[in-house]
């Protein structure tokens, strides 16, 4: 019995840890807040029937480390808010209405920084 009740807890560890997914281990306090956030806006947008594909991605310019996070939604077009390396927006992309950026486009923007990774994706 002991051993029954051991293996269908290993099991449901197992099965509650694969939901979850991992943040890279260095990830910034601040943005592991945001994508708490975030998953809880996708769970309303959902409820309400707009379902949205949702995404953070780190990018680098020399020294310099932004932080983007994309939302592209199935019944309007996608928006974009950039962060510094300490949680502070530098500036939001959204189409049709404009920028937050001054004059500079989403791409003109983020020129020259390179993608260093994917630190979150909505399933």
């Amino acid at each position: 019995m002991k051993r029954l009740l051991f293996l269908l807890s290993i099991i449901l560890i197992t099965i509650v840890s694969s939901c979850q997914q991992d943040l890279p281990k260095d990830t910034p306090k601040w943005l592991k807040e945001k994508i708490k956030e975030i998953k809880k806006d996708i769970k309303l947008d959902e409820r309400n029937g707009n379902p949205t594909y949702r995404w953070v991605a780190e990018y680098s310019k020399g020294s310099t480390i932004i932080y983007q996070y994309f939302v592209d939604a199935v019944n309007s077009p996608g928006t974009a808010e950039v962060f510094d390396a300490d949680g502070n927006e530098i500036c939001y992309f959204i189409p049709e209405l404009g920028s937050s950026c001054g004059s500079y486009t989403h791409t003109e923007f983020m020129h020259g920084f390179q993608k260093v990774r994917t630190i979150w994706i909505s399933k």
